[in-house]
């Protein structure tokens, strides 16, 4: 099982960038603050769906003019999505998968990223992959794959810098650093918060191009960069990928799949026991959760290793130790539940 991102925990950033650049307008005019506001509300009830999904978002976190209020916050969200506006879909699923003014409900919150997601809203594209992962839907990881290419070809920042560290390591994309650097490239240029992380994963793949893969890297991600608004993609594989390695597309995808059967069984051997894999990193690699939810402390020697660990990657557990067969490093860790 290979892991494509250990971004997608904080599906929210956007809502959060969405609430400071709204709420900086309504401080445009400091002499009529409520004024401003009240003529959202009333674009609201006259049914926009836009003023309806931002006034949503002021309650959902609060402001100087507005008390925060869940209840109300999901009314607002309901109303935008009842009329299709899929950030407000996207808005309702965060609520359902995490429990915030509703009760816990992946199964609702992966049916409100599903819709935002049909309609190409990058942000709910990279939840659905998350879901895919097992939650409130059977895991697939072929879906959460495609998913996260959508996202990432739609303009989505954390699920590129999620690509340009998959395209480095020997996962179910295989390895194909030219891909790895065009993504690079392209989250590059997005990137506002921990730029040393993209700078790393560039620093690190550009010591393995040749002078060709280099230059086809660029080529992409200029192409990209030039052409996405008018529905410019990227390709899944580079042409020197493709032109040294004999595996089919169709191929590719078919080893993404376990069946539930694989994906649950454990095997004991030696005193370590196979079957698990990564659910979550958190706290820089400093802990680790598993699929079985186990939590686990990684030893500060080694969160180097476990930071660039990624959810669904395999892991064996050992007495003292986790092994990480998606890419053969160890980390010693002990359980902490």
């Amino acid at each position: 099982m290979n892991a494509l991102s250990n971004t997608f925990r904080t599906p929210l950033l956007a809502i959060f960038v969405s609430v400071f650049l709204f709420e900086t307008a309504l401080c445009i005019s400091q002499t009529q603050p409520k004024q401003t506001l009240h003529q959202l509300q009333a674009k609201a009830q006259q049914g926009d769906a836009d003023a309806q999904f931002h006034l949503g978002l002021l309650y959902e976190h609060g402001s100087p003019t507005t008390p925060r209020d869940s209840a109300m916050a999901l009314g607002w969200f309901r109303r935008s999505a009842g009329q299709g506006d899929a950030r407000a879909e996207n808005a309702l699923g965060v609520a359902y998968r995490y429990g915030d003014g509703v009760p816990e409900n992946d199964a609702v919150g992966f049916e409100w990223f599903y819709k935002a997601a049909l309609k190409g809203n990058p942000e709910a594209q990279s939840n659905l992959a998350e879901a895919y992962g097992g939650h409130g839907t059977p895991k697939n990881d072929s879906e959460k794959l495609s998913w996260i290419l959508e996202s990432a070809r739609n303009g989505y920042q954390p699920t590129q810098v999620s690509l340009c560290n998959a395209y480095q390591r020997n996962t179910a994309l295989g390895t194909d650093p030219t891909m790895a650097y065009a993504w690079c490239l392209i989250a590059q240029t997005a990137v506002a918060e921990h730029p040393e992380v993209v700078a790393g994963y560039l620093t690190k793949v550009q010591l393995v191009l040749t002078p060709s893969q280099s230059e086809e890297a660029k080529m992409l991600a200029s192409s990209w960069n030039a052409n996405r608004k008018s529905g410019g993609t990227m390709p899944l594989h580079s042409r020197s990928f493709l032109s040294t390695n004999s595996q089919t597309l169709d191929s590719l995808f078919n080893t993404l799949t376990k069946s539930p059967t694989a994906i649950s069984h454990y095997t004991r051997s030696n005193g370590c026991e196979s079957g698990h894999w990564v659910d979550s990193v958190m706290s820089d690699g400093e802990i680790l959760k598993l699929e079985d939810d186990s939590i686990w402390k990684v030893d500060s020697v080694d969160t180097v290793d476990s930071s660039l660990w990624i959810d669904t990657d395999n892991v064996t557990v050992c007495d003292g130790k986790l092994i990480n067969t998606d890419d053969n490093s160890t980390v010693g860790a002990r359980q902490l539940n």
